[in-house]
């Protein structure tokens, strides 16, 4: 297995072809909540003993909660970048 930081996967990538740029901050808002509160419910939903289990995702293995962390701290990076870029 690879290590994590050697990981390819590269987000910038997907991000140039999202066609974020052509869509409306509003559309956006609106897309960013549905997904966090599928998400939300989706983690909720979770047995107890889910949150142990262990998979591999883009080389690198995860538990279900360091997944749960990884989503958080994402939408927490995409927030700062939001208030740095467009709305300071």
């Amino acid at each position: 297995m690879i290590s994590c930081r050697d990981s390819p996967l590269r987000t910038s990538a997907y991000a140039a072809e999202s066609g974020a740029d052509q869509r409306t901050l509003a559309d956006l808002s609106e897309e960013l909540s549905a997904v966090r509160t599928a998400t939300l419910l989706l983690l909720r939903s979770l047995p107890e003993d889910a949150w142990n289990r262990r998979g591999v995702a883009s080389g690198c293995e995860f538990t279900v909660r360091s997944l749960a962390w990884i989503i958080a701290g994402h939408s927490r990076h995409h927030r700062q970048v939001l208030m740095e870029r467009y709305l300071a």
